[in-house]
């Protein structure tokens, strides 16, 4: 079974899609670079990967991972930005592909940022990361204490720091609004987004592991999780559909592409005890694709297609 990548399944008519590069690693660094520049919108940067990668597709290009194709595909990405206005966004990313010296860094900030917290993301590392130098330390010789200081108050002050910003009002957001007073499931365990700005897409955030801590079983059965979780889906898909009914009767609008987002595995893995490589966690992400796969074949113009 292949997913699109660690944490992200791209949805189209013909099923699962994966992604011809890394989409978490890239999406971290561009998402770091954005926010290097002050711009909140981070949500952006679905759309931005998610043309990307259609342009790759469409172009029939072979793509093997080589050194050659990721620079192309850091060269392409280089174009959309200042195509699109992002110069010194671009700027940024740049810096950050060329500047060696940041990788030692990170992973010293990773040492200390697990002296406070369980489980963090790259995110928070590029981030911290980023906060250093620009203040103007060579990565080299920063002190050992400047960082322990910065990731403490960072994990102690900054709970954003683990999340992503609220995605920003669009049109779609304003026709289909998604919210927890509409259905009957906890919203903490599957949510869905109106998000994007160069398409119309819908992103679908998933949490298995706030349906584990519902459940507070002890030990904790398969069995039980998944026959409650197969529920949630099922009511999810129902009402998804009756949004799309509504979008599409009153409004003439599909929708471009869909993503699910599933977070906090690694603490249901601790937590559980469940190993992330099991046949339980492979089927979790089977039915999150069985349970949206009629409703975005029905109302989706998803410019995903398979070589």
């Amino acid at each position: 079974m292949i997913h699109s990548s660690a944490n992200r399944i791209l949805l189209g008519k013909s099923g699962r899609s994966s992604f011809l590069f890394d989409i978490d690693e890239l999406h971290d660094r561009l998402s770091a670079s954005f926010r290097a520049c002050d711009i909140r919108n981070i949500w952006m940067v679905d759309d931005i990967l998610i043309a990307l990668h259609c342009g790759l597709r469409e172009s029939n290009r072979p793509f093997c991972h080589s050194e050659e194709d990721k620079d192309q595909l850091h060269a392409s990405l280089l174009k959309v930005l200042n195509d699109n206005g992002f110069a010194k966004v671009a700027d940024h990313f740049r810096n950050s592909l060329h500047n060696n010296s940041l990788s030692y860094l990170e992973k010293r900030i990773e040492k200390e940022l697990k002296t406070f917290v369980n489980s963090f993301s790259r995110r928070s590392v590029l981030l911290i990361s980023d906060k250093i130098t620009n203040l103007g330390y060579d990565p080299e010789i920063v002190s050992s204490l400047l960082i322990h200081e910065i990731c403490r108050l960072e994990s102690q002050h900054n709970k954003s720091l683990y999340v992503d910003e609220l995605p920003p009002e669009s049109r779609l957001s304003h026709l289909l609004p998604f919210a927890e007073s509409f259905v009957g499931w906890n919203w903490d365990i599957l949510k869905f987004k109106a998000v994007g700005n160069l398409f119309n897409s819908i992103r679908i955030e998933v949490s298995p592991y706030e349906l584990a801590l519902e459940l507070q079983m002890e030990p904790f059965m398969e069995i039980t999780f998944m026959s409650r979780w197969q529920k949630i889906l099922t009511d999810a898909s129902t009402y998804l559909e009756h949004c799309l009914l509504d979008l599409e009767g009153k409004h003439l609008e599909k929708i471009d592409y869909f993503s699910i987002v599933i977070r906090d595995l690694e603490n249901m893995s601790e937590s559980c005890d469940v190993d992330e490589s099991s046949p339980f966690i492979s089927e979790l992400y089977q039915s999150l694709q069985t349970a949206f796969d009629a409703v975005v074949k029905n109302f989706s113009n998803v410019p995903v297609r398979r070589g």
